[in-house]
């Protein structure tokens, strides 16, 4: 919200936090311009100047319009994620093809983790400090369980400030460095730890 004499950077929220009476654009040399707001399920990734991320793992799903056979990778929330071929073995390779066919493409590292950190920059994507159940890692179950995947956006606990679900645990996250190497981050429900951090 604008606050007179204490504006804000302008950011996709439906305010005018700049204070120069637009909403979701800036005034630039006398010419509005209308900032690239993600469309829904897809939210902003903090610092990142209007790049995109999922809310949500993607599920597989048939392609509307499309053949009997024909799936897609989409993000829907409450459904199970797509954990590839292999159950929770998903490769970078087939993460990677998945995306592009629908248009998108993986984050990169950098990216990855300023959608995990947020705007406060956190060390886990709710908050600083290691919980053992937030999010869906092995400490999630009791010792006696069988552990499982669970549904995209089921914990709640498990959210960034900017609303993006399970960066850390269900699913490893694919990503690529900047040197554009294949990389898996953010653990699984099968891999332990306080290791799995936004860094």
């Amino acid at each position: 919200t604008c606050v007179p004499g204490l504006p804000k950077k302008e950011v996709c929220d439906g305010l005018d936090n700049d204070c120069d009476g637009l909403t979701d654009a800036s005034l630039e040399e006398r010419e509005v311009i209308s900032l690239k707001c993600c469309q829904s399920p897809m939210v902003d990734i903090a610092n990142m100047n209007f790049i995109c991320i999922d809310s949500v793992e993607a599920s597989l799903v048939p392609r509307q319009g499309g053949e009997e056979d024909e799936l897609w990778l989409t993000p829907i929330k409450e459904s199970i994620p797509y954990s590839g071929q292999e159950e929770a073995e998903m490769t970078w390779i087939e993460a990677s093809t998945l995306c592009n066919q629908v248009g998108k493409r993986l984050c990169t590292l950098t990216e990855w983790q300023n959608a995990c950190k947020g705007a406060d920059n956190f060390q886990y994507p709710y908050g600083s400090t290691y919980q053992t159940t937030a999010c869906n890692l092995p400490e999630y179950w009791p010792e006696e369980a069988e552990k499982s995947l669970l549904s995209a956006g089921q914990l709640a606990s498990c959210t960034t400030q900017e609303g993006v679900y399970d960066l850390i645990g269900n699913l490893w996250e694919p990503v690529t460095d900047e040197e554009g190497n294949a990389l898996l981050v953010g653990g699984s429900y099968l891999d332990s730890g306080e290791e799995h951090s936004c860094s």
